[in-house]
């Protein structure tokens, strides 16, 4: 119930702040060319997003964004990686691999290696409404084929400028509900995040996954990859994502 509570409030922060900002879009225009730190990235474990969670955002037409990470649970060390591909401007595919991660087969606790399909596609809810400084807004689901815990969901993004004269200072929030196959775990009810451009080529992550908080920092050592460290579910974890075009 007390996270209900705490996801229900800043949602509710999430919408008032959404309505007054003042910004064009999320993260950059149609024609503008994104600085590394505020263009869509890979989430740790699959579509673009922010740690766990995904955002409305989409990998871009006709490129690849690659990520690996690392992080230990309960003393299991788990490799997480994986590619996303921009196939249209509204449509993105992916795939992760998942290796040693519970099994969800009943009886004594056993660790597996999955493959997982992840798909978004975003609804142009601008263009339908002729209103410019409408929220980005995606359909998607999580782990296609349910190996592990599909799940569908509906997520909001939005841009919030800190200072009206410059976008440099920005914060950009995320907001969303699921529904999973198993009804427990991220991504199964409300989830939100907040994104945060702490200095130049880097990006500050902050989400709510519906389960659990976490957090992480990219820092760009160069506009195609970043390196990236966290916290998931009280748990440390590191590693690097890449992008490049075809």
């Amino acid at each position: 119930m007390r996270r209900i509570t705490i996801a229900v409030a800043v949602m509710v922060v999430v919408a008032s702040l959404s309505t007054v900002c003042l910004a064009q879009g999320v993260f950059y225009g149609m024609w503008e060319e994104p600085a590394p730190e505020r263009g869509p990235v890979p989430s740790w474990y699959g579509s673009t997003g922010l740690i766990v969670t995904p955002t409305a955002l989409i990998c871009p037409p006709h490129q690849v964004q690659g990520y690996v990470h690392q992080m230990e649970f309960d003393m299991k060390n788990q490799t997480i990686y994986g590619a996303n591909v921009g196939l249209t401007p509204n449509l993105e595919v992916g795939v992760t691999r998942i290796n040693n991660i519970q099994s969800r087969d009943p009886g004594p606790i056993t660790y597996v290696d999955e493959t997982i399909m992840n798909v978004k596609y975003r609804v142009d809810v601008g263009r339908w409404f002729n209103n410019p400084l409408a929220p980005e807004v995606a359909l998607g689901v999580w782990d296609w084929a349910n190996d592990l815990n599909r799940a569908y969901y509906l997520v909001m993004s939005k841009q919030v400028p800190l200072a009206e004269e410059t976008m440099d200072r920005q914060m950009n929030l995320h907001l969303g509900i699921g529904n999973t196959d198993r009804d427990s775990g991220p991504l199964d009810g409300i989830f939100l995040g907040v994104e945060l451009v702490p200095m130049k080529n880097g990006l500050l992550q902050l989400e709510y996954d519906g389960d659990d908080l976490n957090g992480a920092l990219r820092y760009y050592v160069a506009p195609w990859v970043s390196l990236d460290m966290g916290i998931v579910s009280d748990d440390f974890g590191w590693g690097a994502s890449v992008n490049t075009n075809f």
